[in-house]
């Protein structure tokens, strides 16, 4: 990967890092209307991935991306997102909003006691545990990667483009004149 694949990447990465922050703040309320952002960005956001590998493609490797350079560049354009995003998670849940993971830890309490199961020290413990700021954090990073990997498996069918031309064997190339 040239140092223009790279540049491009994290250039659109940081536009990307923002849908992915936008994605995270609609997750972050019950609100009908910001579910329905939460779950159209689930969408957009890999269609705008794909359109920034084909852009690479078309600006910078003469309209021509292997399978591999196109999942290169979209887990390179993605996990720049990733790791943005996973510091806005941390600013968010450390300072912006302190209070965000004692709402979700009282929430996930709630919907255990509503399914009819007690809550034990294990399970208050265990859940305690996953809801410390850098545990969370760290599961956010470990899940933007897990979906930038499968968006990058998918997008490259996508956004590749080889040369069909250059593949087909003539064979009346491999004669040799007698």
């Amino acid at each position: 990967m040239n140092k223009e694949w790279v540049k491009h990447a994290m250039y659109y990465g940081l536009a990307i890092s923002v849908l992915f922050m936008l994605k995270f703040m609609a997750s972050t309320s019950p609100n009908g209307f910001l579910i329905a952002i939460n779950s159209l960005l689930a969408i957009v956001i890999p269609i705008v991935a794909i359109y920034f590998a084909i852009d690479c493609r078309r600006k910078l490797n003469e309209d021509r991306f292997t399978y591999y350079q196109a999942f290169r560049y979209l887990m390179r354009l993605l996990s720049s997102a990733s790791l943005l995003c996973t510091f806005f998670v941390f600013v968010y849940i450390k300072w912006l909003n302190p209070d965000y993971l004692n709402s979700l830890h009282e929430f996930v309490y709630e919907t255990i006691n509503s399914l009819g199961s007690d809550t034990t020290d294990d399970m208050e413990q265990i859940v305690s545990m996953m809801l410390e700021p850098k545990i969370y954090t760290m599961s956010q990073f470990i899940s933007f990667i897990f979906i930038s990997f499968a968006i990058s498996v998918i997008g490259a069918f996508f956004a590749r483009k080889t040369d069909k031309v250059n593949h087909i064997i003539n064979p009346l190339d491999n004669e040799t004149e007698r």
